[in-house]
């Protein structure tokens, strides 16, 4: 059993801690089970805090590793160690198909950058057909010693539009297609699991056989909708069960 029910989530972004709260929302009206297992262990939406609710106001880690779950895995052991108690990180990105999974890791980077956004992606994708791409979420959940309890990386599918549409959402949402089935399988990708930590991963391979909705990208959807379907609403939803069981 876990020691503590409080968790904070690396980000002084409020938005982002209200994102969580509501795909905790979102599971806990949707699944009895799961429900029932977070109640017997006292967890609650409130459990979720931020940092700046611990008076940390600025919050850098320098993400030097290769993967979601290592660049995840920084900002929780960092997180921890400032909180003195558990911490919860993610690491997220978009990958395209046809460019070889980029921008992946460097999402973030590749949005930020005035010589590329959003706009330089369309362009570069002129020159391509295949334009399926999937959402990556990493989380990360960590005590102060170091010590990992818990990790997942859950994915996304959807299509790249040929232009922006919408404004709600952030990123790349504007001109992302949604796959909202939510029996996309994974059993065509290798997996590995480590049941002591928790960890769900799926491998490096592509799922290619899923259904798009092309009537609305990501940003024209509601956020209950978004946070019923995202890559981070089912990587909480592993958390979310790992904490039920812990």
């Amino acid at each position: 059993m876990l020691k503590t029910k409080e968790i904070t989530i690396c980000t002084t972004n409020q938005g982002k801690v209200a994102e969580f709260q509501e795909i905790f929302d979102n599971l806990m009206q949707a699944n009895v089970d799961l429900a029932s297992g977070l109640k017997t262990q006292d967890f609650s939406r409130d459990s979720f805090k931020n940092l700046s609710d611990k008076g940390i106001y600025d919050f850098e880690v320098d993400e030097t590793e290769d993967t979601y779950l290592g660049n995840a895995a920084l900002k929780a052991t960092v997180g921890a160690k400032a909180v003195q108690g558990l911490a919860l990180a993610d690491d997220s990105g978009i990958e395209v198909f046809a460019l070889n999974k980029a921008p992946g890791i460097y999402s973030g980077r590749y949005l930020r950058d005035p010589s590329k956004g959003i706009n330089a992606l369309l362009n570069e994708m002129q020159a391509h057909n295949d334009r399926r791409v999937r959402y990556v979420c990493a989380l990360v959940l960590a005590e102060p010693s170091g010590k990992i309890l818990f990790q997942t990386q859950q994915y996304w599918y959807g299509e790249l539009a040929y232009e922006k549409h919408g404004e709600q959402g952030f990123g790349f949402d504007p001109v992302v297609y949604p796959c909202l089935d939510e029996n996309v399988e994974i059993e065509n990708c290798e997996q590995s699991r480590d049941t002591a930590l928790g960890n769900d991963r799926e491998g490096d391979n592509f799922i290619t056989d899923y259904s798009i909705d092309k009537s609305r990208t990501v940003a024209e959807l509601s956020s209950k909708e978004k946070n019923s379907y995202s890559h981070r609403f089912k990587a909480v939803q592993k958390l979310l069960k790992f904490l039920g069981e812990a």
